[in-house]
């Protein structure tokens, strides 16, 4: 059977999860969890991304998200692949942590009241996955704890506009207080042995389906499917990264004014330098811009150089290599 096609299209929302198929489930602390969330918020700056909604259970998670340029997949790789890179790190072994595609569930924007559903079935996972019993609100590894603050003590990745408006609140100490009971209420009646009904009903093609809203949507969407098959479209990767592609300029212009170098002068340097290998890293390390780009941009020659250059990097411990990255990735800041 075909995979399902990832539809990328600039300023989409998407409902983002994965499992993992390991014995002991996919955290076994909360080190690892926060570790988590940096590589989440690592990749929302990477990626000009903003988080809605997400929660953390004891097998997988759940983000609601908002993707201003068409670049679900890079980010998606970049996220995954470091996160599993970092714990294998933590845990001295190497195992792949998701074995199963990461689910994504395109959401109609335009439906404002789906984002009520879409939230009390993130927000309630930890309940009905049985990894948390008691008030949302003090359960560390979800955004309900966002929602429950005011915005001067929130995290900034957090954007609670949009979800408070699908309940019909605002952003202030009653509408919090509102949202805060209407969550609880509902994990309250998703805690027991079986589903409501009426919630199986509602979170139905949150489930089972590859998009949620409208007739008029679902057509957009078919038409958007046609095109990326006729390769007019970004399909499978995006060909267009205007965040990536920015922040990666800026990292070379820093990088090449702290090594007193010139942009013309990457021409007339060999493929496999120093001063390029650095570069490649610290623009691996901070976007999530292809390899095949920075081979190309940094006049490498095949894309293979990136890859054996950034391991000759891992490979340097403290040395010449190591130095002149942290030199680069300090002027880019």
């Amino acid at each position: 059977m075909a995979r399902q096609l990832r539809i990328q299209v600039p300023g989409a929302f998407y409902l983002v999860s994965n499992q993992t198929q390991t014995r002991n489930g996919l955290f076994r602390s909360d080190e690892e969890r926060a570790l988590f969330m940096d590589c989440l918020l690592e990749t929302c700056s990477k990626t000009g991304w903003t988080i809605h909604a997400l929660s953390l259970t004891k097998d997988g998670y759940f983000i609601l998200l908002e993707s201003p340029e068409p670049n679900l997949v890079d980010g998606m790789k970049w996220f995954q692949g470091a996160f599993t890179a970092k714990i294998n790190k933590i845990r001295e072994k190497r195992e792949a942590l998701f074995e199963r595609r990461y689910r994504s569930v395109i959401i109609d924007p335009g439906e404002s009241d789906i984002f009520k559903t879409l939230s009390e079935y993130v927000h309630t996972a930890p309940v009905w996955t049985r990894t948390y019993k008691g008030d949302l609100q003090d359960y560390e590894w979800s955004s309900v704890k966002d929602y429950a603050a005011p915005k001067s003590r929130r995290g900034g990745h957090i954007h609670v506009d949009r979800v408070l408006a699908a309940y019909g609140l605002k952003d202030d100490t009653s509408g919090r207080k509102k949202f805060l009971a209407a969550v609880n209420e509902v994990a309250r009646r998703v805690g027991g042995n079986s589903l409501p009904a009426d919630i199986a009903d509602s979170w139905k093609p949150i489930r089972r389906g590859w998009f949620i809203g409208s007739d008029k949507f679902h057509k957009d969407l078919q038409a958007v499917i046609a095109k990326t098959r006729d390769g007019k479209v970004p399909g499978r990767t995006s060909t267009r990264n205007v965040h990536g592609e920015a922040m990666a300029r800026n990292i070379i212009k820093a990088g090449l004014k702290v090594m007193k170098l010139k942009e013309s002068d990457l021409t007339k340097m060999p493929l496999g330098c120093d001063e390029k290998i650095a570069l490649a890293t610290v623009l691996r390390q901070k976007t999530t811009i292809s390899q095949d780009w920075i081979s190309k941009r940094l006049r490498m020659g095949h894309r293979t150089n990136v890859s054996n250059g950034i391991t000759k990097v891992k490979n340097d411990d403290g040395g010449k290599l190591t130095k002149l990255v942290r030199s680069i990735e300090k002027a880019s800041l």
